[in-house]
């Protein structure tokens, strides 16, 4: 309807490139300048590990009880056993992770109350053994995610009925795609969120997080998540979403929080303090000839990032060279325990993130193949430089004066530095 159009006035910059700027190097130049002259992007001072790992922490399973199916939550990684896999990681490869807990809601995986609930399901483990992980995690951070966006059970003053955002028809907003890791689910619907109740969302985790005795948030919904809300008109058109969540996202770190999102929007990116699930692959949009790490470009050296999933990609070899090309962390999502019966099974490759099985393929990829040495030399500098050599090929330049050369090809290739094999990277 009429009223639903947005009656806001737009205005368009430009800004004019010249010489040796004038291409998609000299646009990642000219926003990041652009951001940081006007105070939006600052440099975030949290340390950039070379890896990051995602632990998962419950999964819905089926139980019948005299004939009468229930789910209940089972544990994929309790407090103790995340214990155990940060401490070996630190073992076997000399550096700690950054760490994210997600999936500790009274709902596992799935979304359930707003922020999780107020508690921990005793599933997890004991709030001491919570302590312990975040005692062992000083040297690093431990992040801990808050879904404030999805619901599907009433609680913390949002419902349904009465805290739920509204279509332009009207209708309850529902949600298939609810996490940064999970495919639309048809069958599983979540809530979203009316945009009022965001802030009172996040003080539910704020107040949480100070219950636990957490310092690190994540809001891995919140940051790549841009929504309207029709059951008001200041919020239609995802009018204000950026104030909405900048606002969160600076009252968290007012709070003592160092904060964290996921596959983050500009905006968002701009405002936190680490980046989770930043992608490798392209966007499929027609606007260059190839793919250019646009983003990275522009928020690399300010902004710790860690890739989405090496060990759940399609092709790990091409993840870690394409990482190593956007000189970004590695992420890995892990769980201690493989539940058979879950239910989210096809959904979360749950397979596919078993500790027991990756401890040795990451140590491989950052001891022996060398990632951590190659991280820790280009973690502070900007990447000033990204050009396609030729098809296979690209070139990173960061602004230290460290080279990238990178096969995008599982082919032999040659390059200015010799030859390169199938998706390796080499320092020139």
């Amino acid at each position: 309807t009429n009223k639903n159009i947005s009656g806001n006035m737009f205005k368009v910059t430009y800004y004019p490139l010249y010489d040796d700027d004038a291409n998609y190097n000299g646009m990642a130049k000219k926003y990041r300048s652009y951001l940081l002259e006007k105070g939006e992007l600052t440099k975030s001072d949290s340390d950039a590990s070379a890896y990051g790992v995602t632990l998962l922490g419950g999964t819905n399973i089926t139980r019948s009880l005299f004939g009468i199916s229930y789910k209940k939550v089972a544990a994929l990684t309790t407090f103790s056993q995340a214990k155990t896999i940060v401490e070996q990681l630190k073992t076997q490869n000399g550096v700690s992770p950054t760490v994210r807990l997600m999936g500790y809601s009274d709902n596992g995986l799935r979304p359930g109350s707003i922020a999780g609930g107020k508690s921990f399901d005793s599933v997890y483990g004991k709030k001491s053994q919570l302590n312990d992980l975040i005692n062992i995690c000083k040297d690093t951070q431990l992040f801990l995610d808050f879904d404030i966006v999805n619901f599907t059970k009433s609680g913390s003053g949002v419902s349904k009925n009465s805290g739920a955002a509204k279509t332009p028809m009207g209708s309850i907003a529902e949600n298939y795609n609810f996490s940064p890791i999970r495919v639309k689910d048809n069958n599983n619907i979540s809530y979203v969120i009316a945009r009022s109740k965001l802030e009172k969302a996040s003080n539910v985790a704020f107040k949480k997080a100070e219950k636990y005795n957490v310092n690190a948030i994540s809001f891995s919904s919140l940051g790549y998540k841009a929504f309207s809300d029709y059951s008001e008109e200041k919020y239609m058109n995802k009018n204000g979403i950026e104030k909405d969540v900048n606002s969160i996202l600076k009252a968290s770190q007012k709070n003592g929080y160092k904060t964290a999102v996921s596959d983050a929007n500009s905006y968002a990116a701009c405002a936190a303090d680490l980046l989770f699930d930043v992608t490798t692959s392209t966007g499929d949009y027609d606007v260059f000839d190839c793919q250019i790490p646009f983003y990275q470009m522009v928020f690399h050296s300010y902004k710790p990032m860690y890739s989405q999933a090496v060990n759940l990609s399609e092709n790990i070899n091409a993840t870690v060279a394409k990482s190593a090309a956007y000189g970004m962390g590695l992420g890995y999502y892990l769980t201690y325990n493989y539940v058979h019966e879950s239910d989210d099974l096809d959904e979360f490759a749950l397979y596919g993130t078993v500790f027991e099985d990756n401890a040795q393929k990451i140590n491989k990829t950052l001891v022996e193949d060398g990632y951590l040495k190659f991280h820790s030399s280009i973690k502070d500098a900007e990447l000033s430089e990204y050009v396609w050599l030729n098809s296979n090929v690209s070139k990173s330049v960061f602004s230290n004066g460290i080279t990238v050369y990178t096969n995008h090809s599982n082919k032999i290739v040659n390059s200015p530095i010799g030859k390169l094999g199938a998706y390796e990277y080499k320092v020139g």
